[in-house]
């Protein structure tokens, strides 16, 4: 079985979406956030299809269900949609960690993960004449990349 996204179900979604994840300091709670930059969905082709109720990740072990689902407009034409799932145990968040691996052998995808939030991804500073270890513990922000 193909390892998918769709948001109606059985129309799966073609474009690739940037994932980012966070996870709570003791590891019982995360939260993916799927963007998807001028997604097939919203193509006039599919408006005939049903409406958007919800984003469906869809793989072998099953379904992943979320929905919260937003669409951004610029000048009244759709432009992106963004999804949030929220995982509420570590059993979701592995759950959906297997999820994203299939995905990504899929789509050809690479994995990152980054040791500070983000809100210091643009900062350049010298991490060594902090001690911030202590403060970001088990913080951290992951990435899912096109290759």
């Amino acid at each position: 079985m193909a390892t998918v996204i769709q948001f109606i179900q059985g129309i799966d979604e073609i474009n690739i979406p940037r994932v980012q994840l966070t996870r709570s300091r003791d590891g019982s709670t995360g939260t993916a956030t799927f963007l998807f930059e001028n997604p097939s969905i919203l193509e006039k082709r599919t408006s005939k299809e049903g409406e958007i109720t919800g984003m469906y990740l869809i793989d072998s072990e099953g379904v992943i269900v979320t929905k919260d689902v937003n669409a951004r407009f610029v000048n009244g034409k759709p432009k992106s949609i963004e999804a949030i799932y929220i995982m509420k145990s570590p059993d979701a968040w592995d759950r959906f960690m297997r999820f994203m691996e299939r995905y990504g052998e899929e789509n050809g995808l690479t994995f990152t993960k980054t040791w500070f939030p983000y809100f210091f991804q643009n900062v350049s500073f010298n991490a060594s004449m902090f001690n911030l270890s202590r403060y970001f513990k088990n913080r951290y922000l992951f990435r899912i990349l096109n290759k």
